[in-house]
């Protein structure tokens, strides 16, 4: 705490290493975890007084296709929810309007481009190096929906569950064990809650990591090319996830590898990622926004700047690092990634085992952008990936080293899925109140489909959030409280906003008078819904 005295860094004080309980979801999954605890010890009994791990083990084909069904209808059950998230417009400019706008732009000319990330005309990957996205662009094509996009995201995550089930056999550990760790990745809430809010490029990381580790230890030279590079393909951060692995199978004993391995994963998985990832932040810093630096501003001391000073900070300041980390909304965070994998992640024999906890900490824990430490949000793809081999890793340690029998090793798995399912179905259980709503109030939501899709596509708009996926053929395309510093705009063809917000939103009204002494005028557009300004001819 001393070096905290002569330091002078951008943050507020030191009042937020508190930890305060209303600010995380304590009071929410208490009783979740109780349960899981009261079902966990049931567990425990049943296997210490019934034969339950012989049972499985004489019927492993019929749990295996149990696993597989019941998987499969569960991602279908995930496609049909979003598919209803857009249908109820439940949607929002960031991020799926950006992304449904930007795929628009390249079903027409194959350019990324978007105008509602910045407010301005502007490629996507000035924001992001995220060339991943080409990949979904064939179906798109065929399917050019909203809908298409969100279906897409949960398809990529789960697709995680093809090279798990190939890894799994290099793992010692029994086939009954693979099968039910295959329902526990189902299960695990992160994989689920990180596309809550619509699509994003990191759900490719998940896969794309299991098939990196995966071309590694089977030893396949295009394999390990090819997925590093797709990997390094998601966005410039992704570097870290490549480097961590690489590091990891440097200098790991667990993995026979051979010599002409090790330097290939040298080349490809620690060089190559550190040179990527130079090239693309000097692509951002020369001819896009720049990296995302201000994430880490937390330590940054008065009048420095750039990632070189946050990197001196972090070493010369551990105290101030530790202290960043444990607030009670990381806490809370760490707690849903590792309580669902029994905690096994922290425990490892082998201390390069932790080396996969790296982008843990350097995404999720250390930036100061409160998304990234919440499985509600996109950024613990990644991360629940390589927690989720560390788990792995560390069921075979115990089983090797005979800490755990073959039949505790079974229970922990069980136990893993239950915890898993109790907290899985805590934060998602309500994910499917729109498909009702939808039936509920169908005809309100298509109306609104109808009046936005019957504007000009050639006009300029600018729209409240929840409308800009819909509006998303129309290249000039504004969020209305991004806009021109929520100013009018002469320039712009149709004001779109919800009716019944015309007169109770004091921006809304303010704008409206000042559009309308522009000569703006109610559009013949204008629907129940929706209430329309359209530009004066």
């Amino acid at each position: 705490m001393l070096t905290l005295v002569d330091s002078n860094f951008n943050d507020t004080a030191l009042g937020f290493h508190a930890v305060d309980l209303t600010t995380t979801r304590f009071y929410t999954l208490i009783w979740p975890v109780i349960l899981a605890v009261l079902l966990s010890a049931v567990l425990i009994f049943l296997f210490v007084q019934l034969p339950v791990k012989e049972f499985l083990e004489e019927h492993k084909k019929l749990v295996w296709l149990a696993v597989l069904s019941l998987s499969i209808a569960y991602v279908l059950y995930l496609c049909v929810v979003v598919y209803y998230k857009v249908k109820t417009i439940e949607v929002t400019t960031f991020d799926i309007g950006i992304f449904s706008q930007m795929f628009e732009r390249m079903n027409t000319d194959w350019t990324p481009i978007t105008t509602l990330e910045r407010d301005r005309v502007l490629s996507h990957f000035a924001v992001h190096v995220s060339p991943i996205f080409y990949l979904m662009l064939p179906f798109y094509k065929l399917f050019p929906y909203v809908e298409t996009l969100d279906i897409l995201q949960v398809l990529v995550a789960f697709s995680a569950i093809i090279p798990l089930k190939l890894l799994l056999p290099k793992f010692k550990l029994s086939k009954l064990t693979n099968i039910l760790t295959v329902a526990w990745f189902v299960l695990f809430p992160v994989i689920t809650t990180s596309g809550g809010t619509h699509l994003h490029e990191n759900c490719f990381l998940t896969a794309l990591i299991f098939w990196l580790f995966y071309f590694i230890v089977s030893e396949q030279k295009l394999g390990i090319i090819g997925s590093t590079l797709l990997l390094l393909l998601v966005k410039e951060d992704a570097f870290i996830y490549v480097i961590s692995i690489g590091a990891y199978f440097l200098l790991q004993k667990r993995f026979t590898l051979s010599k002409t391995t090790k330097v290939r994963i040298l080349l490809a998985d620690i060089v190559l990622p550190i040179v990527y990832f130079m090239f693309a932040m000097y692509l951002l810093s020369a001819y896009g926004e720049g990296g995302m630096v201000s994430r880490f501003d937390t330590y940054l001391q008065n009048g420095e700047s750039g990632l070189l000073m946050v990197l001196k900070n972090l070493l010369t300041h551990p105290e101030y690092v530790i202290s960043t980390i444990f607030t009670a909304k990381r806490l809370g965070y760490l707690f849903l990634m590792l309580a669902p994998l029994c905690f096994l992640p922290l425990v490892q024999r082998s201390w390069e085992n932790y080396l996969l906890a790296l982008p843990l900490v350097v995404i999720n824990l250390l930036p100061n952008w409160p998304y990234q430490y919440d499985i509600g949000f996109q950024y613990s793809y990644g991360s629940a990936a390589l927690l989720f081999l560390m788990t792995l890793l560390s069921l075979e340690e115990l089983q090797i080293h005979k800490i755990l029998q073959e039949k505790l090793i079974v229970l922990t798995v069980t136990i893993g899925i239950v915890v898993s399912g109790i907290l899985l179905h805590q934060l998602t259980h309500k994910w499917n109140f729109n498909i009702g709503y939808y039936h509920q109030n169908k005809q309100n939501f298509d109306n609104i489909k109808y009046t936005l899709e019957s504007l000009p596509s050639e006009s300029s708009v600018v729209a409240e959030h929840p409308y800009t996926p819909i509006l998303r053929k129309h290249q000039k395309l504004y969020d209305i409280f991004y806009h021109n510093g929520q100013k009018v705009d002469s320039s712009i063809d149709f004001v779109v906003i919800p009716r019944k917000s015309k007169d109770t939103s004091e921006l809304y009204v303010e704008l409206v008078k000042q559009y309308e002494q522009l000569g703006y005028k109610e559009s013949s557009y204008s629907s129940d819904e929706i209430f329309i300004l359209e530009k004066p001819q």
